[in-house]
């Protein structure tokens, strides 16, 4: 689903199959250090959706590490973002002279953690779920996988941390029959970047969700 939510310059790999390890790197390895099985199972799948998606740009295979902040380091030229949830994994990848910042999420709609919807909503996004009258469980996922793509694509380009409350979204429905899609406008706080910087990211953002078999996938771009 995510390949109707990005431009066609973005590469996309997605997976369904996460039920084996994925060959890494030594770089890699050392990284993952002593992670339980399931973090090492899910952090190779990412790499290697990855490095395939980096392939049809003609990228041959290398180590994909993770930097200071733990965010994956992308070979130079190259923006991207990888996400997973269970039975699902997917990485994105675009040249960085075509865009300056990429951030995809998936969620399960059935989340099986309880989550805290004032710990990342607004007053006034709780006030537009609560409107959704029967809804809200899944329209709260929507909004925190939005947050969490997001901030996929902000923290890269911007290398300032970017929390749940510095932004607000507003929801608008799409056209894609059978499907909950969105095209959601953003409300950045004025403490997260300079106002020139802030007008800058405002003016370039793309914002595009979907939900579809249970899944909740979220793309920002710009």
């Amino acid at each position: 689903m995510f390949r109707e939510l990005l431009p066609e310059s973005i590469e996309l790999v997605e997976t369904y199959d996460i039920s084996s390890e994925r060959e890494l790197f030594d770089e890699e390895k050392w990284a993952i250090g002593n992670a339980v099985a399931n973090r090492r199972r899910e952090f190779s799948i990412g790499r290697d959706c990855a490095r395939r998606a980096l392939a049809r740009f003609g990228v041959q295979p290398a180590p994909i590490p993770i930097g200071l902040d733990r965010a994956p380091v992308w070979p130079i030229g190259f923006v991207g973002s990888i996400t997973h949830c269970p039975d699902f994994c997917s990485a994105a990848v675009a040249k960085a002279e075509q865009f300056s910042f990429l951030g995809i999420d998936a969620e399960r709609v059935a989340w099986p953690h309880e989550i805290v919807p004032s710990d990342f909503l607004s007053p006034s996004e709780m006030d537009w779920i609560a409107s959704r009258q029967g809804d809200e469980s899944r329209w709260e996922i929507i909004f925190f996988s939005l947050k969490e793509a997001l901030y996929k694509a902000w923290y890269p380009a911007h290398r300032c941390y970017l929390d749940f409350h510095d932004v607000e979204l507003s929801l608008l429905s799409g056209e894609i029959p059978g499907v909950v899609m969105g095209r959601p406008s953003l409300v950045a706080s004025n403490k997260v970047l300079s106002q020139e910087n802030l007008a800058r990211f405002l003016e370039t953002v793309q914002i595009r969700f979907s939900v579809e078999n249970d899944l909740v996938y979220s793309a920002v771009w710009g």
